[in-house]
């Protein structure tokens, strides 16, 4: 190893210390060791892939239709957000809208798992509500599932958000720095439009209750993202064996 190697090493250990004291519970030495960690990663070019890329992974998960919709993009970036992944969507060769989770590994691992759970409970749902208006003889239509079918991405996006807002600045902080380490994975990944829904007429009952339908998933992260008992549960189903 020459000198330029020892010293790089050290740079990249000192870092790596850094950034753990970055996660402390005091904010002021947190913020200041996050400061001069960004600081060396910088003077140095050390990038996140040389802190420990076998920390990082990604994860593919299928969606049922080819389609680009706004509330798909808005739903799943949410879901990502939430567990400290960066995302990226594409078709597929099975022309089927995928989406591409970044991030540390077993957070994309629930990312993905989280993305089954919710996709299933959003068509258990669906057909819920269509049983409901064929009780009381009411025609569905392509305007009441679509409109369904935004209303619930709104409300579980509205959970997503809730849990958000409930972390203290400490927590905050942390998960913001777990979605920022996994930057290096998606630099390269051009960015794709969602189709914008142009306006259109909506439901009135497929809006209320695919809020609520949406809004019922109980999406639980432990104490904040960084922690290592991070864990989901659902009102939806269950991990699929």
């Amino acid at each position: 190893m020459t000198e330029n190697d020892d010293n790089r090493s050290r740079y990249v250990e000192r870092i790596r210390k850094l950034l753990a004291l970055a996660g402390s519970s005091n904010e002021h030495e947190a913020a200041i060791a996050r400061k001069r960690a960004d600081a060396m990663m910088e003077k140095y070019s050390i990038t996140y892939m040389e802190l420990g890329e076998a920390e990082f992974g990604s994860g593919d998960f299928e969606t049922a239709t080819k389609d680009h919709a706004k509330w798909k993009v808005d739903l799943y970036t949410s879901i990502g957000f939430i567990f400290g992944c960066q995302i990226a969507y594409y078709t597929n060769l099975n022309q089927k809208m995928a989406v591409t989770f970044y991030g540390k590994k077993p957070m994309v691992e629930i990312a993905l798992y989280i993305s089954d759970v919710i996709s299933r409970a959003q068509a258990k749902a669906w057909d819920e509500h269509k049983q409901l208006l064929k009780r009381h003889n009411i025609t569905t239509t392509d305007t009441a599932r679509n409109t369904f079918h935004e209303a619930f991405a709104s409300g579980v996006i509205t959970t997503v958000r809730n849990i958000y807002l409930s972390m203290s600045a400490d927590e905050r902080n942390m998960h913001l720095a777990e979605i920022d380490g996994a930057n290096h994975l998606t630099e390269n990944i051009p960015t794709r439009k969602s189709r914008e829904s142009k306006p259109k007429e909506r439901d009135a009952l497929a809006l209320a209750a695919g809020y609520l339908a949406g809004k019922a998933q109980n999406i639980n992260i432990g104490v904040g993202t960084a922690a290592p008992n991070a864990r989901v549960t659902t009102d939806a189903t269950t991990h699929p064996a």
